[in-house]
């Protein structure tokens, strides 16, 4: 956005929205809308922590640790709660999934996959912990206005 924020807005092919998220300059999250049956304190902060994840938002200041295994790269940030790995091909040029841990075992994985132009067409992300899982699907702007019209 042009005042630096940045905005999440999730919808059909067909314009139904189901969400609309705002990460504002200052780091605050701000829900704009969210579908009436999503509208819970936990569903909200569940995708808020994942789309801070997802965008790098949660560690803006801090050092990742990198080591390979086989042909990928672990990038390892913790704070004091949460450890994420953003895992990357070895010449780091594409994000191959995003794994959020506590100090015992994963508790998210976000998959990308089919990049185009860098950015992935597909995301799916599972968390363990709930039964809460959400596959993401880029829209190509042209399909959308030709069945919008």
């Amino acid at each position: 956005m042009p005042d630096s924020s940045t905005r999440l807005v999730f919808s059909t092919e067909t314009g139904f929205k189901f969400f609309d998220f705002e990460f504002v300059n200052a780091g605050a999250f701000k829900v704009h809308y969210i579908l009436d049956k999503m509208n819970r304190k936990a569903v909200i902060k569940t995708l808020s922590s994942d789309f801070k994840l997802m965008l790098m938002k949660q560690f803006t200041n801090k050092q990742a640790e990198t080591f390979k295994a086989g042909d990928l790269l672990y990038h390892r940030y913790t704070d004091s709660l949460d450890i994420a790995y953003y895992i990357t091909d070895s010449a780091c040029s594409k994000l191959i999934r995003i794994e959020k841990a506590d100090d015992k075992k994963p508790s998210m994985q976000m998959i990308m996959h089919n990049y185009i132009n860098g950015i992935p067409d597909t995301i799916g992300i599972t968390h363990s912990h709930l039964k809460f899982n959400i596959g993401l699907k880029r829209l190509d702007t042209a399909t959308v206005e030709s069945n919008v019209q």
